[in-house]
């Protein structure tokens, strides 16, 4: 690869990884935020809604008919229906149906 081809293909990743920065939403002491998700403490409670990306992964707490594109990760063509219901010890990833994960790229 010349020399110029490799500087704009490192250009081109750091402005896709600067799109990717999306805030996120979270619930902190009865409050509700909007920041970076690089800074969310894996305490605090995500809120998410209609067509927002995942920024990190965390366990569902309440659902309201929650649908989710797992199909990065799982090949399946239909959105997962979500629930949240616990589940046993050593569940497959892809079974784990009261999670959310994190949108791979």
């Amino acid at each position: 690869m010349n020399f110029s081809k490799k500087l704009q293909a490192q250009r081109s990743l750091k402005a896709f990884k600067s799109m990717n920065i999306s805030p996120s939403k979270f619930w902190r002491d009865n409050y509700l935020y909007e920041g970076p998700s690089k800074k969310i403490p894996s305490n605090d409670v995500l809120a998410l809604e209609l067509s927002h990306v995942v920024q990190l992964n965390g366990r569902l707490l309440e659902i309201d008919q929650f649908e989710m594109n797992e199909s990065p990760l799982t090949g399946e063509p239909l959105p997962i229906i979500k629930e949240l219901e616990v589940l046993e010890e050593n569940v497959n990833l892809t079974e784990q149906l009261n999670m959310v994960l994190k949108a791979r790229q």
